[in-house]
């Protein structure tokens, strides 16, 4: 069985995090989350996989840091082995 819920609707989300207990809706209908103490995202933890292509469109510095795709694909690997069985959430995004 897998624990993988995909390309859930904003409002599915909304439904299993109130349903979850996870957050509230405030007074006028927002979804409320408190996050505790670690909130926001590390700027400076942002890596991007260095190839001939993005080599050359990336701008590469302290918030676009290079990794390498062997380096890239264990972690990748580590993190799905990691949530195999976990309840997780996953979203295909197109450009």
């Amino acid at each position: 069985m897998s624990l993988a819920r995909v390309n859930l609707t904003k409002q599915e989300l909304i439904d299993y995090s109130l349903n979850k207990k996870e957050s509230v809706l405030s007074n006028s209908g927002v979804l409320v989350v408190s996050t505790g103490k670690r909130t926001g995202r590390s700027p400076k933890d942002r890596y991007i996989v260095k190839d001939e292509n993005s080599e050359k469109i990336v701008d590469w510095g302290v918030n676009s840091q290079p990794i390498d795709k062997d380096v890239f694909n264990n972690l990748w690997q580590r993190a799905s082995d990691f949530i195999k069985n976990r309840e997780h959430f996953v979203n295909y995004l197109s450009v």
